[in-house]
C-alpha cells in the first residue's frame, strides 16, 4: 500500500492543477505515445475491442491497438486493411466504427458477445465523431 501511495504522489498526473481526463501524464518507460490514440480512448479500445481487433490479423482487417500515419501523411488512423490488403481511407474506417458503436442490431453492434459500459461506448463514439468532424473540416480546405 505504501508503494502505491508513493507512486501516486510522485506521478505527473498528481501534480496537474486541472488534469484533463483524456490526457495521459504518466507513461510506461519507453512508451511511444505518438503510436496511440488519446489516453482514455486507448484504454477503452484496449479494454473492449483489442481482444478481436489487434495486430495485422485483427477481425475485419482492423487493428485498434495501433495509431499510424494515414496515407495522406496529415493525420493518423488505425491500420485497417481491405480485402486487397490496402489501407482503407480514414473517413471510411471511422465511419464504420461509429456505425458499429451506435447500431441497435446485435449482428452489427460492437463489441460482440460482451457488454461495453454505456459511458465508455458514449466516450468512444463522441471521440470518433470528433475525429470525423476534424476530417471533414480538413477536406473542405
Amino acid at each position: 500500500m505504501k508503494n502505491a501511495i508513493v507512486r501516486i504522489v510522485l506521478s505527473n498526473t498528481y501534480h496537474q492543477v486541472d488534469a484533463d481526463a483524456g490526457q495521459c501524464y504518466d507513461h510506461a518507460a519507453g512508451a511511444k505515445t505518438e503510436n496511440a490514440p488519446p489516453c482514455r480512448v486507448a484504454f477503452i479500445l484496449q479494454k473492449n475491442c483489442a481482444g478481436c481487433h489487434a495486430g495485422p490479423d485483427g477481425n475485419a482487417g482492423l487493428d485498434l491497438t495501433s495509431w499510424i500515419p494515414a496515407p495522406d501523411g496529415k493525420r493518423r488512423t488505425f491500420p485497417h486493411l481491405g480485402p486487397d490488403r490496402r489501407q482503407i481511407a480514414v473517413h471510411e474506417t471511422l465511419s464504420r466504427i461509429a456505425e458499429r458503436l451506435s447500431a441497435t442490431d446485435p449482428a452489427i453492434r460492437m463489441p460482440r458477445q460482451m457488454v461495453m459500459p454505456g459511458q465508455e461506448r458514449q466516450e468512444l463514439f463522441l471521440w470518433v465523431q470528433s475525429e470525423l468532424a476534424q476530417l471533414s473540416r480538413g477536406e473542405r480546405r
